[in-house]
């Protein structure tokens, strides 16, 4: 995916996501899918673009292909490795919920949570504490 490709695919999505262009889901929408690929139709003057997103367990995991009414495509876990698809592409996430997605960013006290658990990982490994686990046994 060249850059061109992906400032186009991003501003398809963005104003998708503002409203500006006419979204629909394509197939079963983001609340019947819990886990798996929800499709999108976009509606551009140029034709329709197809997006599909992978819904895991009711989060916004990535955006796993796009295909531009042109006929190009873009896949994510593709085996073709000569179009890949742009990481800025995939980690694209809306900001309304237009998409039937509602985007709950981490609390206050998650965050603080994950600070605390990495700080006593690093502390356990400046001191030189090993807790034994499956990886980490004398003998193995």
């Amino acid at each position: 995916m060249t850059d061109e490709e992906t400032a186009e695919v991003l501003g398809v999505l963005d104003a998708a996501d503002r409203g500006e262009l006419n979204l629909e889901t394509v197939g079963r929408p983001w609340e019947e899918v819990y886990a798996g690929n929800v499709e999108y139709r976009v509606a551009t003057p140029e034709g329709d673009w197809c997006v599909v997103v992978f819904n895991d367990c009711d989060s916004w995991d990535y955006v796993d292909s796009v295909t531009a009414p042109d006929g190009r495509s873009w896949e994510y876990l593709s085996e073709d490795v000569s179009r890949p698809m742009s990481m800025d592409v995939v980690n694209w996430v809306p900001q309304s919920v237009r998409w039937g997605y509602t985007y709950n960013p981490p609390t206050l006290v998650g965050l603080i949570g994950g600070l605390i658990v990495l700080g006593i990982y690093a502390l356990r490994k400046r001191l030189g504490l090993v807790f034994p686990d499956s990886r980490n046994v004398e003998g193995t």
